[in-house]
């Protein structure tokens, strides 16, 4: 996994702002130590602090999938593409069908007549035929949402758009 460089404002215990320029990892790494989190936990963990309501395994789903749509932003679409086949060898079945269709938007990025889109094009609209019209044919704005965020701390933040 690469590390991305963050600038990181924290608030101490006695209310004093600190900025901290670091590599992800770092990062992760001085906020631990600001006495304000739960310990320190590799990225590659599952732990997490809401480990005892069985969300530990989706924040690791979506870590990788705001780590994707930071290269999808970035239009590193080689990397985007390792992300999304990291996200399809480990996410649920139940989560997939956005992932097939953005590997599939990707694949068309890095070569427009590429049969590997094809076939997750397809794989897209066995898992959702009336999406697949609505999006592919019709060229309606699609929404991905593909983890439940319903009285979540991710429902808060802004949605981000992404054109192909």
């Amino acid at each position: 996994m690469k590390d991305f460089n963050v600038v990181t404002e924290m608030k101490s215990g006695d209310n004093e702002i600190r900025k901290v320029e670091a590599s992800q990892t770092e990062s992760l790494h001085h906020y631990s130590q600001s006495g304000t989190s739960t310990p320190m936990l590799s990225m590659h963990s599952s732990k997490t602090d809401l480990s005892d309501v069985g969300l530990c395994s989706l924040n690791t789903h979506e870590t990788a999938y705001n780590l994707l749509l930071c290269h999808l932003m970035r239009r590193n679409f080689n990397e985007a593409k390792d992300k999304l086949n990291e996200i399809l060898f480990s996410c649920p079945r139940k989560y997939q069908k956005y992932f097939y269709l953005l590997r599939a938007l990707v694949f068309q990025e890095l070569d427009p007549k590429s049969e590997k889109a094809k076939k997750d094009i397809a794989k897209f609209l066995k898992s959702d035929p009336e999406m697949h019209d609505s999006y592919m044919l019709k060229k309606q704005e699609l929404v991905i949402e593909p983890f439940p965020n319903k009285a979540r701390l991710c429902s808060l933040y802004p949605m981000v758009e992404i054109k192909f």
